[in-house]
């Protein structure tokens, strides 16, 4: 039968031993046992060969461990002709492995000292098929594995995971790429969703950055990357899943971190994570808190309106500040009942208010450039917010492996304030006044899911489950105008009340065959969803009655001709559902110049997905190539049309006609032993898009991104990494975005056997100020905007860890995930470049 290559298995390992600084023949008075233990090297060689045919098995994973842990001290792959030699740091009896697809794995006892550093072992016989104890008790994973819908990094298989935070662990992973601003990266987007056991985590929402930092890599067992969500993912059009598996292994014992850092722009942050276990129950907390500061940056812009003639012509500048404070907690508390039964609980909270102050001068002119009118606009805002989420699962695992069924529900609270003040002082033909408004708001989810899951054979597995979430949301808002005498009178005119709810009912089903080299998944996602609310608004109630179905078909095939290769091609469809912002019919003129509204009409955007990619892991290199198409017929676009004093005014419709057709790459190249790295993202694709309302907008365009990122660990302990990326502008139905170029440099240092690491960055050293442009336009109107913002800055961070790694909380294997929401408001999103509806 012929052997499946497993070259990916042995990434895992790769990393040398680092040698002793002193010269090998320096003489020395007395040496201690431990500095010559030091400078001796040990090694174990041998050739791993087929029982029955006497042949060699090439490219099996070969790992030693320690008779304490199942984590491998050392671990290479057999080449061509099954020989292997690997290097040990220490002298000792070990566990040496050997396995292979296909095969029962090979444990022998080794030992090593200064009467034998050279071990050699000769022939060691691997026999063909596999047993339950050896897969589950002394099998090590392969480093990178993939599979027909995802692709997995098994950290607990990295001899370097004790070492390093989950932030820095991503910088290993297939397809993900951290910058120098500690930005993770999916294919080189943005757009992706982080869960965590296949859970939502309202943390990771709010500042994953934060959280992965205090939380140590040793705690993560693998990390998912999902890039074409299947069936049992929520519909909701998002680019992608990174899904963090935590350790289920509850050894008594207890570990954590502390960390705190500074950056040059004034702000300071701290975390703290740890971990115990006693006997059945096991608890975790991850704590992260700071300031930060945004530091002012300015804008400006121009709107030219063709059929305007006293203002055809409006100018604006912006001057824009902000700073603010942030605090996460989150426990993960778990309890084994029994051998089949696990309950779990998680809660999480956030905390935090961000300031800003911002003043912008906006004047209108004739063709000829004669002012007509202008006035001074200055704003202050005062946003204070919060969540708190809690979660329990209920597993029931079966002697089958991998057999589960799991009951969970989940309850998130988001209370948040605002307090706006604004200033206009009219300098020419327009009116000088004050206003304030004051909202409170408070928003609800209710999540009840069940999940079952059957590997019914080797061949054949079948997943299924249901799902029910109740959104409940109020808003209310209080405005006032300051009168002639200077007192805050109510004032009606802007009234923006809100009482809504929403319900999601959602049910799937998938099948996986998987033969020998081809593997099929099929599967389908029902969802009915009903908005129900009502808007109270200065001229009334608006009623808000919408209902959607949908049914998400899934289909992927897969073809791997080696373990390392896979060819797959693929088609869903994902949902982009109308949040809030995009139904809420309240007029927003707080600023003249650029007024919107919502669309209570709005339906679901769908898209069709249409993806083919290669892949392929080898032992020090990984590729990943894919081709991929996106067909919208009822995309959700942003429409600006022109005010007559020239303001713009936008709001939203189910009119684009988009068809995205895009091309990405990925690659990794590990060279001397894995102490120097490269890996690269780069991506582009050619969007058009067209209005099919009988306005006649359209627009067309390319886009790009990419990413290159360069890792060394040049001496004992230390780690050095530049990298380098940039991005081309989005194309819109109206509009163009900016283009940019971003680079970084960092060192970090650890000490006491790594107990201890300093880590100094610093984001665009050689350029301190960013410019951003963005263009839009219309039938009747072009607009050019502006936005420099400072980029140059430098962090430190120090962390100690301490304890043991090994002690994490036992979870339950399947979770709530809400993938949710096409949410937001233009405004919102546009920051301080978004003076003129960018």
């Amino acid at each position: 039968m012929k052997k499946v290559v497993t070259i990916a298995a042995g990434l895992l390992f790769l990393l040398a031993s680092p040698q002793d600084g002193r010269a090998q023949g320096q003489p020395a008075k007395t040496p201690s046992r431990a500095a010559t233990q030091v400078q001796k090297t040990y090694t174990v060689s041998g050739t791993a060969i087929d029982a029955s045919t006497r042949k060699p098995v090439s490219y099996a994973t070969v790992s030693l461990t320690a008779d304490s842990t199942t984590l491998p001290i050392a671990a290479v792959v057999t080449d061509g002709e099954g020989r292997f030699t690997l290097p040990v740091k220490r002298a000792g009896t070990f566990a040496l492995h050997i396995s292979f697809t296909g095969y029962t794995t090979a444990t022998q006892p080794v030992t090593v000292n200064d009467a034998a550093p050279a071990l050699k072992l000769g022939e060691v016989t691997l026999d063909p098929g596999l047993t339950t104890e050896e897969v589950t008790v002394t099998a090590q994973r392969p480093l990178v594995t993939a599979d027909i819908d995802k692709i997995t990094y098994n950290a607990t298989s990295d001899p370097e995971t004790p070492t390093l935070t989950a932030l820095e662990m991503m910088r290993k992973v297939p397809m993900l790429t951290v910058d120098g601003d500690d930005n993770l990266q999916l294919k080189g987007q943005g757009n992706f969703k982080i869960l965590v056991n296949g859970k939502t985590s309202t943390l990771m929402a709010r500042n994953y950055k934060e959280v992965l930092k205090a939380m140590p890599a040793g705690s993560i067992k693998s990390i998912e990357v999902i890039t074409d969500p299947p069936a049992k993912y929520d519909a909701e059009g998002i680019g992608g899943i990174i899904n963090i598996i935590t350790n289920r292994k509850t050894n008594n014992g207890i570990n954590g971190s502390i960390g705190l850092g500074t950056d040059t722009w004034g702000g300071v942050n701290g975390n703290a994570y740890i971990a115990a276990s006693l006997g059945k129950f096991s608890l975790s907390a991850n704590y992260f808190g700071g300031y930060f500061r945004q530091p002012e940056g300015t804008a400006d812009g121009r709107t030219e309106t063709y059929s305007s003639t006293e203002a055809r012509y409006l100018d604006y500048t912006r001057i824009q500040k902000g700073n603010g404070v942030n605090n996460g907690l989150s426990l993960e508390m778990g309890y084994e009942i029994d051998t089949f039964n696990l309950l779990s609980l998680s809660l999480n909270g956030y905390l935090g208010n961000f300031d800003m102050s911002g003043d912008m001068l906006t004047a209108t002119y004739t063709p000829d450039l004669r002012p007509t009118t202008s006035y001074d606009n200055r704003t202050s805002t005062r946003m204070n917010f919060g969540s708190v989420t809690g979660n329990i699962d209920y597993q029931r695992t079966f002697r089958k492996p991998d057999r589960t069924f799991t009951v969970s529900y989940k309850l998130d609270y988001n209370p948040n304030t605002s307090k706006y003040d604004r200033d206009i002082t009219g300098t020419l033909n327009y009116p000088t006044y004050s206003q304030r408004s004051d909202n409170r708001a408070a928003g609800y989810e209710h999540t009840f899911q069940a999940d079952y899951f059957d590997p019914i054979t080797k061949v054949h597995q079948i997943e299924a489950g249901v799902k029910y979430i109740l959104r409940p949301n109020t808003s209310k808002t209080e405005d006032y105008r300051r009168d002639d005498g200077g007192e805050w009178t109510p004032d009606n005119s802007q009234k923006n009340d809100l009482d809504y709810r929403q319900h999601i009912a959602a049910a799937y089903a998938s099948y996986l065959m998987k033969l020998s080299k081809f593997s099929v998944k099929l599967g389908a996602r029902a969802e009915y969803t009903v908005n129900d609310g009502t808007f109270r608004l200065r001229d009334g109630d608006h009623k808000l009655d919408n209902k959607y179905f949908d049914l998400i078909p899934y289909a992927t095939l897969a073809w791997q001709p080696t373990q390392m290769q896979t060819l797959k091609v693929g088609y869903t469809q994902r949902l982009s559902r109308p949040g809030i912002w995009y139904l809420n019919p309240y007029v927003n003129d707080l600023d003249p110049s650029n007024v919107e509204t919502g669309n209570p009409r709005l339906e679901s955007e769908i898209s069709h997905n249409i993806d083919l990619s290669y892949s392929n892991f080898g032992k020090i290199y990984n590729i990943s190539v894919s081709l991929n198409t996106r067909l919208t017929n009822n995309a959700i676009e942003r429409v600006t049309t022109t005010l007559p004093d020239g303001g713009l005014f936008s709001t939203y419709e189910n009119i684009g006609h988009s068809r995205y057709y895009g091309l990405y790459f990925y690659g990794a190249l590990r060279l001397l032993q894995n102490k120097l790295s490269f890996s690269l993202n780069a991506g582009t694709g050619y969007t058009t898009l067209n209005a099919n309302d009988g306005s006649g907008l359209k627009n067309r365009g390319w886009s790009g991104n990419g990413y290159l990122n360069i890792n060394a660990q040049p001496w004992k302990n230390g780690n050095i990494f530049a990298g380098a990326g940039f991005w081309s502008g989005g194309v819109g139905l109206q509009s163009k975005s900016p283009t940019g170029w971003y680079h970084s440099l960092g060192i970090s240092q650890g000490f006491l056997d790594k107990k201890l690491r300093l880590s100094v960055s610093v984001s665009n050293p050689f350029r301190g100020k960013m410019t951003y442009g963005w263009s839009s336009f219309g039938p009747d109107f072009e607009q050019q905007s502006h936005l420099y913002q400072p980029s140059r800055s430098l962090r430190v961070n120090l962390t100690w860890n301490f304890g043991k790694m090994q002690n994490q909380v036992k979870k339950a294997r399947r979770g709530i995930q809400n993938d949710d929401l096409k949410s937001g408001s233009g405004s919102q999103q546009q920051g301080i470049g978004g003076a003129q509806g960018q």
